[in-house]
């Protein structure tokens, strides 16, 4: 995201490296989802993650152009990582009609926000830029004004799988800064920028795992012995709206 943002960092650009995160995040929080659900190890799940790689690895290297020549690329990836997480929950839900129940509820919002940015990929702006923004209202809007029955969480996995994500992004952003920096004169503004970029992140990092001396998964554990319907209800809105860490 800081390479889509780096050579044209206007405000048309922002939004738009805002969008391609949201659309990414969704996607691997719903595999941390699917990984709450049976271990990485297991029957078929082995074969659909590295299967899953393949189109996730390419959707990365199309985002620097996925509003660009490389729109379509982006679209048919990322809707080969969505069909694949459905195609797995539904191989785990057989004989669980709850849970299949469940798979079928987000089959409804997936299939229709992913197969937009696939259309997305062969129009023109401003109806390339309508449909991302469809695909993203369906996708999010879909989510939180479903039902979250027949969802089962597991609060360590689930508290790690996030926390480890927020780590390795912010970490990367780190690294950015030191690549970015390295080709230019180390004068006072170069530093000062460092300096900054540093303490943003050191304030993401403060935000997310210092305000609460409560792990985010003894909350949710918490909720699971008053409520399972209220346990899942805070994992699904917190991990969707990016905020896993914040204390509720």
């Amino acid at each position: 995201m800081t390479g889509f943002l780096y050579h044209d960092p206007t405000w048309t650009r922002v939004a738009e490296a805002f969008a391609i995160l949201m659309v990414l995040w969704f996607a691997w929080t719903a595999y941390a989802w699917l990984g709450n659900t049976a271990g990485s190890d297991e029957g078929t799940m082995r074969v659909v993650l590295l299967a899953a790689m393949a189109p996730l690895l390419v959707a990365s290297l199309a985002v620097p152009h996925a509003f660009g020549k490389d729109a379509l690329v982006f679209g048919v990836a990322y809707f080969l990582v969505r069909t694949l997480h459905l195609v797995e929950y539904a191989l785990l839900a057989r004989g669980n009609p709850e849970l299949r129940a469940t798979v079928v509820r987000l089959s409804r919002t997936i299939l229709p926000a992913a197969g937009l940015l696939v259309l997305a990929g062969v129009l023109p702006e401003p109806l390339r830029a309508f449909c991302w923004a469809a695909a993203l209202a369906i996708d999010y809007g879909g989510l939180l004004l479903s039902s979250t029955e027949g969802w089962r969480v597991e609060p360590a996995h689930f508290a790690e799988r996030h926390g480890l994500i927020i780590i390795i992004a912010l970490g990367e952003s780190i690294v950015a800064l030191g690549v970015g920096a390295s080709g230019l004169a180390l004068d006072a503004g170069v530093i000062t920028a460092v300096v900054l970029g540093l303490a943003v992140a050191a304030g993401l990092w403060v935000y997310g795992y210092g305000r609460s001396l409560r792990p985010p998964q003894g909350t949710i554990s918490a909720r699971r012995r008053r409520a399972p319907f209220r346990q899942t209800l805070l994992a699904r809105d917190s991990s969707t709206s990016m905020a896993q860490s914040a204390p509720v």
